[in-house]
């Protein structure tokens, strides 16, 4: 439907790991390689049930857009990444140009809402369908929770 669960967003994908002339990757040994730690962190909201982990999405240095890191572009509008330091709210076309030494955390946040998107009403705002009788809402369960939990953690 309409909600952008953690599960759906995207996460950068790894380079490639060239393939050794017998078909399998060549190893290296461990410790060979220095772990970068992450340099950019997506803070999601949850809700508070027990056993939820709130840990963040973490990126290691690189050139991060922000629609690729979580935001689809059929919902740029209505979600975005928010640095609550500054109150910053950055465009789906932005791109983080982060190095080892940088240190960003932001907050996939819903930008705004306006009555009406959530109601069975005459006055309700939907989505068209492809059949007659198959709108939906604008935000559907999913994203009521997940404003709900934004709210709660905003007040």
């Amino acid at each position: 439907m309409a909600g952008v669960s953690v599960l759906d967003m995207e996460t950068p994908s790894c380079p490639p790991v060239p393939v050794h002339q017998n078909g399998t990757a060549p190893r290296e040994p461990r410790g060979s390689r220095p772990v970068t730690a992450p340099v950019l962190r997506v803070h999601l909201y949850h809700s508070s049930l027990a056993g939820v982990d709130s840990t963040p999405l973490s990126y290691p240095p690189g050139d991060y857009v922000v629609e690729q890191l979580c935001v689809s572009p059929l919902y740029c509008s209505l979600f975005g990444l928010f640095r609550e330091s500054d109150g910053m709210w950055f465009s789906p076309n932005h791109v983080f140009q982060l190095d080892e030494s940088a240190n960003e955390d932001v907050v996939f946040r819903i930008r705004y809402y306006f009555p009406g998107w959530y109601s069975s009403g005459a006055s309700r705002a939907y989505r068209y369908g492809v059949t007659k009788g198959s709108e939906s809402p604008v935000l559907d369960d999913f994203v009521m929770a997940y404003l709900f939990a934004q709210v709660r953690v905003s007040l």
